[in-house]
């Protein structure tokens, strides 16, 4: 049996987007989408979500 990657990525984005659907940020919370990382597009894609008022040591710094 060949191993198909494309499919099971189709399957588990709409799996994905069924679970998520109708999800939102909490207030409390800065969210940051889509931060690109990696040369392979849409699949090197990361999110940050950090709780709003706190702030790092390099933040402070600056």
């Amino acid at each position: 049996m060949e191993f198909d990657a494309e499919k099971l990525r189709r399957d588990f984005g709409a799996s994905d987007q069924k679970r998520d659907a109708g999800l939102t940020t909490p207030d409390n919370i800065r969210r940051y989408d889509d931060i690109v990382y990696g040369k392979y597009g849409k699949y090197n894609l990361l999110d940050i979500y950090h709780k709003k008022g706190c702030h790092s040591t390099a933040e402070n710094d600056s």
